[in-house]
């Protein structure tokens, strides 16, 4: 029963990993916004389509998700893709203090 956990916990690390990237991929592809910037509403009452992001704001996110991918890689043993993204989430926001740990 054992061998089986901890098959299956390697599965959902790695299962992790795949989603913090697409999250990383979708975010990459989003447009930043001003900090001012207000969606516009039309005559029905209903605001532009999102995601509205600030340039900081997505840069948290980017560093979030590359820190998770780091934790889930270091649960992996994956030392090498856990150095960079960790690098790369501390590229993004150097404030972000799981991903110096």
């Amino acid at each position: 029963k054992g061998k089986k956990n901890l098959a299956k916990n390697m599965q959902y690390y790695r299962d992790a990993v795949n989603h913090y990237w697409e999250g990383y991929a979708w975010a990459a592809r989003v447009k930043t916004v001003e900090p001012d910037f207000a969606p516009e509403i039309d005559e029905d009452g209903h605001v532009d389509e999102g995601p509205f992001f600030t340039e900081e704001e997505l840069e948290e996110l980017k560093s979030v998700l590359c820190a998770n991918a780091a934790m889930a890689h270091m649960q992996l043993k994956n030392w090498g893709y856990v150095k960079d993204d960790s690098i790369k989430a501390v590229d993004h926001n150097k404030n972000n203090v799981k991903a110096w740990y």
